[in-house]
């Protein structure tokens, strides 16, 4: 029974992690593609509102198995948590860049933050 239970979360932590570099890489290239033509604080906030997007239908879908539709106090719990990082994310990413002139610097540096 243990194993059983040993690898179901091992296939759960992967599955976790391919949702993540998905979502992780959809807000890179969001990032670097707005980050020529607006501010890089717009930039980032637009590229987390895509990412959190994706992130939150995989990891439901894909690392969950949960097929049930989304109800109001999930989306509200998610997304007051995803303020907080997203508050972070865009404040570290500003800092970093301002400091470095280098846009994945700041990506980098606000997304593992």
């Amino acid at each position: 029974m243990i194993r059983i239970f040993r690898r179901i979360k091992e296939r759960q932590f992967f599955r976790f992690l391919f949702c993540g570099g998905c979502s992780t890489l959809l807000g890179f290239v969001v990032y670097m593609i707005l980050s020529k033509y607006i501010l890089t604080a717009a930039a980032k906030t637009f590229s987390m509102i895509a990412s959190s997007v994706l992130s939150y239908l995989m990891n439901k879908r894909i690392t969950f198995s949960n097929r049930n539709k989304t109800n109001a106090s999930e989306f509200v719990r998610y997304y007051t948590v995803w303020m907080i990082n997203l508050l972070t994310n865009v404040l570290v990413n500003q800092i970093v860049f301002s400091l470095s002139q280098n846009r994945v610097l700041g990506f980098l540096s606000g997304t593992v933050c």
